[in-house]
């Protein structure tokens, strides 16, 4: 099982919500230190000044794998968020790949 923080598509609410099965909901959490942006039909998250609401959620490996290749596919990168014992995985942009992209102040993509 993999821990992932999810801000856009993949929470509960979002269209792509256990897709891919094997996705459970543990928590909703605000962090600091990224940004949003509204990609139109989906949000992405950099690394910034800002906070985000994001939802962690337990996968199961098999359907993680499935997820990683969608979000790497559409020029996301994994990284990891936590300490020595706890691993969270979340997908994120490069700042400079949304300056063209209107910023969601709010940090709360629905």
């Amino acid at each position: 099982m993999k821990r992932c923080l999810f801000y856009g598509s993949l929470r509960r609410n979002g269209f792509n919500f256990n897709r891919f099965g094997g996705q459970i909901y543990i928590t909703t959490l605000k962090l600091g230190g990224f940004e949003m942006y509204d990609l139109n039909h989906y949000p992405a998250v950099c690394i910034g000044d800002g906070f985000i609401t994001c939802e962690l959620h337990s996968v199961e490996n098999k359907s993680f794998e499935y997820i990683k290749q969608m979000e790497i596919g559409a020029n996301y990168k994994e990284i990891e968020i936590g300490d020595n014992n706890t691993k969270n995985i979340m997908f994120i942009m490069d700042k400079y790949e949304l300056k063209n992209y209107q910023r969601i102040s709010s940090g709360n993509w629905q």
